[in-house]
C-alpha cells in the first residue's frame, strides 16, 4: 500500500489535472488533490474565486443569507451547478449548515422523496 503524499496547498496550481475522456468541444474541467479528496473545479470557478455546490439545500441555506448567487443550472448529467460568490463566507456557511437544524430538515425531506420515488 502507497503512502499518499502531502500536498502543498497553497501553490495547488501544480496539482491541477486535465481531466481524462472530455470531448475537445467541452470546457475543460479540472481537479485540485487535497489530502486524498478530489474537488471539481471548472476554469471559471478557478479564475473567479467563486463558491461551487451541487447540494440544493446548500444552496438554499447560503440564499438565506443573502449571499449572491451567480449561476444556477443542470448540467447534462443531471445534477445541478450552484455557483455563488464571496467563497470564504460561503465556506463558513456551509459548515454551520451541517449542524444545523436546516440540514435535519434537507435529510427528512429526502428520505421522504426516496420512499416515494422507490
Amino acid at each position: 500500500m502507497a503512502l499518499r503524499k502531502s500536498y502543498d496547498l497553497d501553490n495547488h496550481d501544480q496539482y491541477l489535472k486535465k481531466s481524462p475522456g472530455r470531448k475537445q468541444s467541452r470546457e475543460p474541467i479540472y481537479y485540485i488533490i487535497r489530502k486524498g479528496r478530489v474537488k471539481k473545479l471548472s476554469e471559471e470557478s478557478k479564475e473567479n474565486q467563486t463558491y461551487v455546490t451541487s447540494d440544493i439545500g446548500i444552496a438554499a441555506y447560503l440564499q438565506m443569507f443573502d449571499v449572491k448567487l451567480l449561476k444556477c443550472h443542470r448540467l447534462p448529467g443531471g445534477r445541478f451547478h450552484f455557483e455563488f460568490d464571496n467563497p470564504e463566507e460561503c465556506k463558513k456557511r456551509s459548515i454551520e449548515f451541517l449542524s444545523s437544524e436546516f440540514c435535519r430538515f434537507d435529510n427528512n425531506v429526502r428520505n421522504l422523496k426516496k420512499l416515494l420515488f422507490s
